[in-house]
């Protein structure tokens, strides 16, 4: 476009929408259109609204105005980049050729993304708890969603920087004792799975079994030097 015919055509207003909203665009002597971020979206149209603009000629079809002003021009991102030849009113300057980009978006990015949300969602429906008695762990879940019908609930015993199955069990419950260990540090894992055997979530916790008598004397000895330490501080009148 010539300087007369950018003067004109910047005289509109140019959007972006789609059926999720109004998109990103950015309008000049070139128009870039940026797809949303949620590739599965469509309904995608670049508006125009500009009283100096009789029609607009894009990709073998003619579009004029509505009641409104407003000039809606379908959009595909199957190419790269499309013309809209601008015929403005009156014949007052010769028609203008506006190249319209297109900007896809990350597909991949965005299924990592969605996938992360899906799985911290599901990890928090699970809502797991560990809990333990002196030798025992009580583990407790939920289901992740209704598509759920078993789940595996997995202990692992931590020593020397190694990870043993102590216990392996498949259940429809959501509850789940185990009892008679040893003093260490254990890993919970509770798998869940769909009809199909298809893993849906995994989830982890963990939990450290301690002597209740080592227990009890390092609080014992915590009190003791607290006590040592207030009667440093005494002062006698």
């Amino acid at each position: 476009m010539d300087n007369y015919q950018q003067s004109l055509f910047n005289r509109g207003k140019v959007t972006f929408i789609s059926e999720g909203g109004e998109e990103k665009v950015e309008a000049g002597d070139t128009i870039v259109l940026y797809q949303n971020e949620n590739y599965h979206l469509g309904g995608y149209f670049v508006q125009i609204q500009n009283e100096c603009i009789e029609q607009i000629n894009a990709k073998q079809n003619i579009y004029k105005p509505n009641q409104q002003g407003l000039i809606s021009i379908p959009v595909e991102f199957k190419e790269s980049s499309f013309d809209l030849v601008v015929k403005f009113k009156n014949g007052v300057v010769d028609d203008a050729t506006v190249r319209v980009k297109l900007n896809v978006s990350d597909n991949k990015a965005y299924d990592l993304k969605v996938a992360k949300a899906n799985k911290e969602t599901l990890v928090s429906n699970v809502a797991l708890k560990v809990t333990n008695g002196v030798d025992l762990i009580n583990i407790m879940w939920h289901n992740a969603s209704s598509n759920v019908s078993k789940t595996i609930a997995k202990v692992y015993c931590l020593k020397d920087n190694e990870s043993y199955l102590v216990v392996s069990l498949e259940t429809q419950g959501e509850y789940l004792k185990v009892d008679s260990l040893a003093f260490g540090q254990y890993n919970i894992v509770v798998e869940q799975y769909d009809s199909k055997n298809n893993l849906v979530i995994s989830a982890s916790a963990s939990i450290l079994l301690k002597d209740f008598v080592e227990t009890l004397s390092e609080k014992l000895d915590g009190i003791k030097g607290q006590v040592r330490a207030s009667g440093n501080n005494v002062v006698s009148w």
